[in-house]
């Protein structure tokens, strides 16, 4: 076929959490399978969370960010790495119906098949963790194993069908009522089931429970009540379907970040940032200029007792400007209970997805719009120039570098809003030792290969002496003198456009400063 494209295996792995042990992981680089075979927790798949389990598989598609907690015990699990072939200049939209049958998320697997999987997933293992086994057989045992799932999935699609029509029906139910007292047995009732296969089957089709659905759905109409200014909190509470005033203002805060008093006049707040992330910039873009705005993380080369007095002067520049909110990022979890002692303070899980970050932030401040058009703008001059650009450097390569904590840091392609500027929406060519599938990769500066590129963007803006002191030497150093962008003068150098690359504004300017060598 001729746009037809094949999932093989790219790798697996055998991992382990410890118990009471959070992590955050980065974006999902490719197509991935995670079998749990042990251990409990919850995966949280970007906005929607799932209960970790022994015998589960979950289907993650590129981009997804996740989080895992674990509860009481370990979780043991598999990780089966993916990529897409297909064939040449056909480059796939990764969407959910991309891969049909397969559905993001959890894949429900009833027992009789749990056993089967297991086997398979540990044979593939054991053959590469072999090293002897031909790369042609472990994938045709991974393709094995993919096809018998596909078969299980397209069996259960029919059943899966009949079920769905009855959550249907309750939820159709909760919409039409969801201003009235409605409980798990009466909607499990209206669809036909006990109220317990009634959660259960509601969460493999929606994701999560039928209470937590509802109360989203309430959440959402309270929202539009409040920006009438027509009633009270009480009034919206009861009109959106909480019988108690409280609990509705303490779940409002949950979904939204906020109270629902500071949701009301958000538009007109005082807002102080707290991030790595240049969070004043996008608000600062929105219309929204900060009271203040600090980085209380700690960096690398600063000792304890200097991050300290760095901290308290930051919390204490925050508390006399006096702000009614406090945004920030999850760098800054460490001090939240000291934020929200100065006011209340929301922090936002950490993303890569620069364009979510601008709507949460937008969705804060009462800015939805402004976000929008922001990042329709910059998408919008991202097309506009890449044909300019394409002229302007052709087949040349581009390297993007700066020097951090005395090591030499040269930007990969992928997890970073810069890396997919730059490689994924401008399409620019990457130097040789730009690497393709991570954020950056690190050299000594005695120790370092030749970055073979044609154009070298360094950043100039050095945080530390000793960085600044590392770049100097460089510059004499035989091999970098023999760097091809050197020897044809294509050395540009560059603001902070790492941290630019967040907002749209800095985007912009980035595009701006391509276009204008």
């Amino acid at each position: 076929m001729e746009r037809e494209m094949i999932l093989s295996l790219s790798s697996i792995f055998k991992r382990q959490y410890d118990a009471t042990y959070t992590r955050r992981l980065f974006t999902i680089p490719t197509p991935t399978f995670i079998y749990v075979i042990q251990g409990d927790g919850l995966l949280h798949i970007n906005e929607s969370v799932h209960i970790l389990q022994r015998n589960q598989l979950f289907f993650l598609l590129p981009n997804m960010n996740i989080k895992v907690e674990t509860h009481r015990e370990p979780i043991h699990y598999y990780l089966l790495f993916t990529r897409c072939i297909c064939p040449k200049h056909w480059k796939p939209s990764v969407t959910p119906e991309t891969f049909a049958p397969l559905t993001p998320g959890a894949i429900p697997i009833l027992p009789d098949y749990n056993g089967i999987m297991l086997d398979q997933i540990k044979t593939l293992y054991a053959a590469v963790r072999s090293r002897t086994t031909p790369p042609l057989e472990i994938n045709a045992y991974f393709q094995e194993w993919l096809a018998q799932l596909l078969r299980y999935i397209r069996q259960n699609e029919q059943n899966a069908s009949r079920i769905s029509d009855g959550i249907k029906l309750s939820i159709e139910h909760m919409h039409q009522h969801f201003d009235r007292k409605l409980t798990l047995e009466h909607l499990a009732a209206i669809a036909g089931y006990t109220p317990t296969s009634y959660s259960r089957e509601f969460k493999k089709i929606k994701g999560v429970s039928p209470i937590d659905y509802l109360n989203a759905h309430r959440i959402e109409h309270a929202k539009h009540l409040l920006l009438t200014r027509r009633y009270t909190i009480k009034e919206v509470a009861s009109a959106s379907g909480f019988s108690n005033e409280f609990y509705f203002s303490r779940l409002f805060k949950q979904k939204t970040g906020i109270s629902p008093t500071l949701y009301i006049k958000r538009r007109n707040i005082r807002i102080a940032s707290v991030s790595c992330l240049r969070f004043h910039d996008i608000l600062m873009s929105l219309g929204v200029d900060p009271v203040y705005s600090a980085n209380c993380h700690q960096a690398k080369t600063t000792n304890k007792d200097e991050h300290e007095e760095n901290v308290s002067n930051h919390l204490s520049q925050i508390r006399q400007a006096n702000p009614e909110l406090i945004i920030g990022d999850s760098f800054h979890l460490p001090y939240l209970e000291q934020l929200k002692a100065i006011a209340p303070t929301h922090l936002l899980d950490f993303t890569m997805d620069w364009r979510k970050v601008y709507r949460q932030i937008g969705a804060l401040v009462g800015r939805e719009k402004e976000a929008e058009r922001c990042i329709e703008s910059t998408d919008k001059r991202v097309q506009e120039s890449k044909p300019i650009l394409h002229s302007r450097f052709g087949d040349a390569s581009i390297t993007l570098m700066r020097v951090v904590h005395k090591l030499i840091r040269i930007q990969g392609m992928k997890f970073h809003p810069l890396n997919e500027l730059i490689y994924g929406e401008l399409e620019l060519k990457p130097g040789f030792c730009v690497p393709a599938s991570s954020m950056n990769v690190e050299f000594s500066p005695d120790k370092y290969p030749d970055l073979d590129t044609d154009h070298l963007f360094i950043q100039k803006i050095f945080h530390f002496p000793e960085d600044e002191h590392v770049f100097r030497s460089l510059q004499k150093d035989s091999i970098w003198q023999n760097i091809r962008a050197v020897k044809k003068g294509q050395i540009h150098y560059i603001d902070n456009w790492f941290g630019m690359s967040w907002s749209s504004t800095g985007r912009m300017l980035i595009i701006e400063n391509l276009l204008s060598l």
